[in-house]
């Protein structure tokens, strides 16, 4: 079945497909009955314009490119989604890639949205231990960078992150005053965030005087779901040997 066109449309509302492409593109003022004659032409005639055309024509995408390291990870999932509802109602449209938590991938993610042509390109958790950070620099001179959830800070490149210590200080003082001293804190091997988190919660248990080193339990690295199962065993052969801990 042939596709309805540009010129379909026009010939049915009875005006240019200059006209037709204003009203679709909206970037030119069309008298209201004209502009109504078009928009019922497009719903009897089912059109569908072709996006990746009028990019082409304007030299501007409408698609943003997301790079999250995980598909299981629930952070990520809210983050995306919060960033969707927004994009949507702004008129954009995201294309979302997974690094596998790989940084050769990562970067491999990243060129693939430049080529693409996406407007812009939101990392989220992005690889910055083990990707050399010029080559975040020389991406960020070529197309608007934002990074999520990192503390690695570069010129060129605009960031959006938690405040680590304030949250971690938050969340201790919560479970103090629910009666908890023993505290236990579970972390994985490598991120800027368990750091930051481990700090406060090191002076903090210290001031309290309940600090005991034993306490921390260090996990793999990760946003897998084999992470998260390797993380609740370690918690589950801990437990019989630490009953005096109550909160973590």
């Amino acid at each position: 079945m042939k596709s309805t066109t540009i010129i379909d449309v026009a010939k049915k509302a009875q005006v240019s497909v200059a006209t037709v492409s204003r009203v679709v593109n909206g970037n030119y003022p069309v008298k209201e009955a004209t502009k109504k004659k078009v928009l019922e032409a497009i719903k009897d005639l089912e059109y569908i314009p072709n996006i990746q055309a009028r990019e082409l024509n304007t030299q501007h995408s409408s698609i943003i490119g997301i790079i999250v390291p995980s598909l299981f990870n629930t952070f990520f999932a809210e983050v995306v989604s919060g960033i969707e509802s927004f994009a949507t109602s702004s008129g954009y449209s995201l294309l979302l890639t997974y690094t596998k938590d790989d940084p050769i991938c990562e970067k491999e993610c990243m060129n693939e949205l430049l080529m693409r042509n996406v407007s812009g390109i939101i990392n989220i958790s992005p690889n910055t231990e083990r990707v050399d950070s010029s080559f975040f620099d020389q991406m960020a001179s070529r197309i608007p960078l934002v990074f999520i959830n990192s503390y690695i800070k570069r010129p060129a490149i605009s960031y959006v992150y938690n405040d680590e210590r304030i949250g971690t200080k938050i969340a201790l003082e919560h479970l103090v005053s629910l009666g908890h001293q023993n505290i236990c804190f579970v972390r994985g091997e490598r991120s800027d965030s368990y750091e930051f988190k481990e700090d406060v919660y090191i002076e903090f248990m210290k001031k309290m005087g309940c600090y005991n080193p034993e306490n921390i339990i260090n996990v793999s690295a990760g946003n897998s779901i084999d992470t998260v199962e390797l993380t609740a065993k370690k918690i589950v052969e801990f437990l019989p040997n630490r009953k005096d801990v109550t909160a973590y």
